[in-house]
């Protein structure tokens, strides 16, 4: 873990907000990873995507890891590509089966409703012939 030099910033809560802040951020990353990259000749890559963002996957390879392993980089940049495209699709369908129970739900909540509806109507039905059975019988409720 590397020491942090100042405080975390506070999460942004808004999904609009925070893809447009990670776009504003991400370019100025990949380019400082540039620039370490081209000045000490290291071996970098770099991947990003911001869950609620539409744009595409962004990574950056430096020169020198593309140079000495072309074939494995792209391997890598691709799997890393079908991953970030996996994770965006399994929050949408999570997103999707959530709402669907919740539509379920809702609907089997109506028809429980609507249920005991039927039953108070019947219960009342039931007290109202009781009522009329005991005063033709000459029955009291005491």
């Amino acid at each position: 873990m590397i020491p942090r030099k100042h405080a975390k910033p506070t999460p942004i809560e808004k999904a609009p907000q925070a893809s447009k802040r990670f776009l504003e951020t991400i370019n100025r990353l990949i380019e400082r990873c540039d620039d370490i990259a081209v000045s000490t000749g290291c071996w970098l890559f770099i991947g990003a995507q911001h869950p609620g963002g539409v744009a595409s996957t962004i990574h950056y390879t430096s020169p020198r890891l593309y140079r000495d392993a072309p074939e494995r980089m792209n391997e890598i940049a691709t799997e890393y590509d079908q991953l970030m495209g996996d994770l965006l699709a399994s929050r949408r369908s999570d997103a999707l089966e959530l709402r669907s129970q919740l539509k379920q739900s809702k609907e089997e909540n109506l028809k429980m409703e609507a249920k005991m509806g039927d039953m108070e109507t019947r219960m009342l039905d039931l007290a109202r012939k009781v009522q009329l059975y005991s005063e033709r019988l000459g029955l009291s409720n005491e």
